[in-house]
């Protein structure tokens, strides 16, 4: 399987890649969507709380964080990066994420 962004750049280019290299490259930009999302809101709780001093909640810090994260993940394939405990075809991870949709979906229930 080719590297993240070898797929992103055929997107890009008009190429279409495989039906696997999307699903899984896909999942992958999923998971780097969700640590920047971490990211921005522990830079948003440390300004509610005005705990700016704290690295971690610097915005420089989380920006040079950021950029390491997506250059590390480009140059690794999807599965590479999701490992095998975040792998959507093995039947391990398929159970795990049915458990949590129902503890989420009973969470959302209960409103």
């Amino acid at each position: 399987m080719r590297k993240i962004f070898e797929i992103i750049k055929d997107c890009k280019d008009g190429k279409k890649p495989t039906v696997d290299e999307m699903r899984l490259a896909i999942c992958a930009l999923d998971a780097l969507m969700f640590f920047d999302s971490k990211a921005l809101q522990s830079l948003y709780k440390s300004e509610v709380e005005n705990k700016r001093q704290i690295l971690i909640y610097s915005g420089k810090w989380q920006y040079e964080e950021h950029h390491q994260r997506i250059s590390k993940a480009m140059q690794k394939t999807p599965l590479e990066f999701l490992g095998e405990d975040d792998n959507p075809d093995r039947l391990e991870v398929q159970e795990r994420r049915k458990v949590s949709q129902k503890i989420y979906n009973n969470f959302l229930a209960k409103d």
